[in-house]
């Protein structure tokens, strides 16, 4: 085998984590089309070395968080990863994510950015939108 062979396999068995959406940093904003009653996963840059930390503020009817995991930091940088459905009769809505201190979650004044992804149904296979 040669050495961009074996290079390939080891990218497929250690590769990056799959996602349908990512928000990486500095990302703010996104459109994404969705199966309405179809699952669908978002992945978040997560450098908790800044102090900053990633919390779900808004989740509007008919989406529902299925799971949420982190991952990443030996073969990728480090993540949150969302798993996420929409209801059968979902047509649009968003999602909407804070980065700030664990402690200034209360404080209106502290220093914040949001991750937001604007939803909408899709009607056919072609999904993404950004």
């Amino acid at each position: 085998m040669s050495w961009l062979g074996l290079l390939s396999l080891v990218c497929l068995v250690w590769g990056e984590e799959p996602a349908d959406i990512g928000f990486g940093m500095g990302d703010d904003h996104h459109n994404f089309k969705v199966q309405p009653g179809k699952g669908f996963k978002v992945k978040i840059a997560d450098y908790k070395s800044t102090g900053y930390a990633w919390f779900l503020e808004k989740l509007s009817p008919g989406v529902n968080m299925v799971s949420n995991r982190t991952g990443g930091g030996d073969d990728e940088p480090p993540f949150i990863l969302c798993e996420m459905s929409t209801s059968d009769g979902f047509r649009r809505g968003n999602v909407t994510w804070v980065h700030v201190h664990p402690w200034q979650l209360d404080d209106p004044t502290a220093d914040r950015e949001y991750a937001v992804l604007e939803l909408r149904a899709s009607e056919g296979e072609d999904t993404l939108l950004i």
